[in-house]
């Protein structure tokens, strides 16, 4: 598990370029390298692999294919999702998209205990409606 999840530490996915035909995927690098400020010369010697995904979803959907970014160093990938996590950045008309990769064994361990979170959320509910029905009595209000 700790080799996946190594390796998808150093991957990142987006939706940047629009779909065109011959379109280069290098120029993925470019526009990153422009949002981080950083030379286009020093990007692609941080750039290892830069490959597009074709699913379904896309397909139905008629959206942009993921591209899959997976640099040399993690660094690099930690100062890219900081970056989007402040402020949302626009290429041409369209709002960049970036995700992190998650292993498919986060994911399954994730969902065992999905039951668990909804439980704890209904009893903070029950306990936040509680709170409010304190208050109110303290305040001598009457309950309608």
């Amino acid at each position: 598990m700790m080799t996946e999840m190594d390796r998808a530490s150093s991957f990142l996915r987006s939706w940047i370029i629009p779909e065109e035909k011959e379109t280069d995927l290098i120029e993925q690098g470019t526009i990153l390298a422009n949002v981080l400020g950083i030379e286009n010369e020093d990007m692609e010697g941080e750039l290892d692999q830069v490959f597009r995904v074709n699913s379904s979803y896309a397909r139905r959907n008629k959206i942009p294919h993921e591209v899959q970014v997976k640099f040399v160093k993690r660094m690099m990938k930690d100062k890219i999702l900081k970056i989007f996590r402040d402020e949302p950045i626009v290429y041409g008309q369209t709002e960049l998209v970036v995700l992190k990769q998650v292993s498919w064994r986060v994911r399954e361990m994730r969902k065992q205990y999905h039951f668990l979170s909804n439980k704890l959320n209904e009893n903070r509910k029950k306990l936040q409606v509680a709170d409010t029905t304190v208050y109110f009595s303290q305040l001598g209000c009457k309950k309608i």
